[in-house]
């Protein structure tokens, strides 16, 4: 009678195990990598979605109406438009540390990101007296959600010729 032994012996099943645990971790740091690049894939989506709206808005405003007044202080300012047939419109732009407000929009600015706002309005007049300007509206949003610090913000500018866009900004 010949002695078989059946079942496995403590190396292979050492072998199994270490084997099994190996793949499992290298699983497990794939499946933690791929979580965080979703992450900051959704959080830089938001930023692109917001910044197109916000731009949207503000182009409109400055398509639709003709920018008269810019006043305000810090990140608090006021934009008052006309248009062709004498109708004012007054919007409020105020930016928080969480959201920027455009009027009735409101953008909610995502975590570990931060906004600020800037506006100038370089004139030139040329030779024949008329003054022609731009107005820049700067409202850059910056995020490291990528590591690096981003700007995800809107950059406004608005063109005129012969006349005049009266800006009173204080500190």
């Amino acid at each position: 009678m010949k002695n078989k032994k059946m079942g496995f012996t403590i190396i292979e099943l050492l072998t199994a195990f270490s084997l099994a645990s190996v793949v499992m971790v290298m699983l497990f740091n794939i499946l933690v990598m791929v979580k965080k690049t979703y992450t900051q894939k959704s959080i830089q989506s938001e930023l692109w979605m917001g910044q197109a709206l916000l731009a949207r808005e503000l182009y409109h405003d400055t398509y639709e109406y003709t920018l008269e007044t810019v006043s305000g202080s810090k990140n608090n300012y006021t934009l008052t438009f006309q248009k062709q047939d004498g109708t004012t419109l007054t919007k409020t732009l105020k930016i928080t540390e969480t959201a920027i407000t455009y009027g009735d929009y409101q953008y909610k600015v995502p975590n570990n990101s931060e906004a600020k706002i800037s506006i100038s309005s370089p004139q030139m007049t040329n030779h024949t007296g008329s003054t022609h300007g731009y107005v820049l509206l700067n409202i850059p949003i910056y995020s490291s959600v990528t590591g690096e610090k981003k700007n995800y913000g809107v950059n406004v500018i608005y063109l005129y010729t012969n006349g005049k866009v009266t800006i009173s900004i204080t500190s």
